[in-house]
């Protein structure tokens, strides 16, 4: 079982004086203006509105180090030089050329704090989220994974308890949850254990943002992508578990599941195709992600006093994922997920032989490269698979000096 005693949640967010605030801007940043407090879950957030333009100012909670602070930074520069048409802050150096200044609260405990850009638009309202939207949605999430696909910071490892593959590591915190909701939490657990622990293993894993919600996320009038914000939440884990949040959290709170969220799926598929095994666990790891929220805000309901209320709305739409069966949700979703990656084929699959057969009437004599022949049928990133589903490192021709989607060839 995971160990996640020490996991930041348990500390409380910081706590400031607005005139200390004031006084940090002016002498650290050069700025002046008005604050107002904007959501966060644990750290404390406001929007500056100075002369000179709008601004977020962002201290972190006094659990994060040095260390998480510099993954968040290294990613979003990663993110602006690999993929800069996916709308993420920059950060705006103080006066002396650093990224960020020490800010003591007045329970003395002290905080890191940096000033980013602001991100102009509004947060999106699921419920007017139709198909196109919700395609749209996924299409976001996977562009996001793919710029952050070869990040890597030795901060990304560290275990946090919104990491759906670490679902198990939560099953001490049942006891906070209401009474008549454990038995629906404790199934899903159950299954998780069986099921989706051990196909998880050999799937692709990397950094991701892990929190792609409505309330992380800011669109124009007519639902283009205008800002992607809170990189809190980074993990290295299974890439499938970025694209169960995205789809569980755009979709908290409307019925209709079972319809919804194969356009999510498909969306992300047209821009990430998934691996079987990765289709295969969708069901299970969206409803892994509102157990989750129901365990997390549940002990810290207990343990801090004054944290969020359970999540009763995570709950209801885990009693809808579970009326809906999750082997009904899972096929809907692999279904989607192929129906998806089919669509973009522009030619019938054939068989090996057939295809040896059309190359032998096109090419004539020119031998093959390889003793057996090698019938690949899909690549995405550094793996290729052939037409009986085994997969191959790709090291060939061009790998060597260019790399997997190097973007400037992209």
């Amino acid at each position: 079982m995971t160990d996640l005693s020490g996991n930041p949640l348990t500390a409380l967010p910081p706590d400031l004086d607005p005139a200390l605030l004031r006084a940090a801007l002016r002498s650290t940043w050069g700025l002046e203006g008005e604050l107002t407090a904007v959501h966060g879950e644990r750290d404390r957030n406001f929007r500056v509105d100075a002369t000179s333009g709008r601004y977020l100012l962002k201290v972190h909670n006094p659990a994060d180090g040095d260390d998480v602070l510099d993954l968040q930074y290294s990613a979003l520069e990663h993110i602006r030089s690999v993929a800069p048409d996916v709308p993420v802050p920059d950060v705006v150096p103080t006066r002396e050329g650093h990224r960020s200044v020490t800010l003591t609260g007045t329970d003395g405990r002290r905080s890191p704090a940096w000033v980013m850009t602001w991100l102009d638009g509004r947060h999106p309202d699921p419920d007017e989220m139709g198909p196109t939207e919700l395609r749209e949605w996924g299409r976001m999430s996977a562009r996001l994974g793919r710029a952050l696909r070869g990040f890597v910071h030795p901060a990304a490892s560290y275990p946090i308890a919104w990491d759906i593959r670490r679902l198990p590591g939560l099953r001490p915190w049942l006891s906070a949850v209401q009474p008549d909701r454990r038995a629906a939490v404790a199934a899903v657990l159950d299954r998780f254990d069986q099921r989706v622990t051990p196909g998880l293993l050999p799937l692709r894993a990397q950094v991701v943002h892990n929190d792609l919600s409505p309330g992380n996320t800011l669109v124009d009038d007519s639902y283009a992508f205008t800002g992607i914000t809170d990189f809190g939440d980074m993990t290295t884990t299974a890439l499938v578990c970025d694209l169960a949040v995205a789809t569980a959290d755009v979709l908290s709170g409307r019925d209709g599941i079972l319809d919804l969220a194969p356009e999510v799926v498909a969306g992300y598929a047209s821009v990430t195709p998934l691996e079987p095994g990765e289709a295969a666990l969708l069901g299970d790891l969206v409803a892994g992600r509102y157990a989750a929220s129901v365990l997390i805000t549940a002990w810290r309901t207990r343990e801090l006093g004054d944290a969020p209320q359970i999540d009763a709305e995570a709950y209801r739409q885990l009693e809808r994922v579970l009326e809906t069966g999750l082997d009904v949700l899972g096929e809907r979703l692999a279904a989607a997920a192929g129906t998806s990656y089919a669509a973009r084929l522009p030619y019938r699959r054939r068989s090996t032989a057939e295809l040896l057969a059309a190359r032998a009437d096109a090419m004539g004599g020119q031998e093959l490269s390889y003793e057996q022949p090698l019938h690949l049928v899909s690549g995405n990133g550094v793996y290729l698979q052939d037409a009986d589903g085994r997969r191959y490192l790709d090291a060939y021709n061009n790998v060597p000096v260019l790399g997997h989607a190097h973007p400037a060839v992209v």
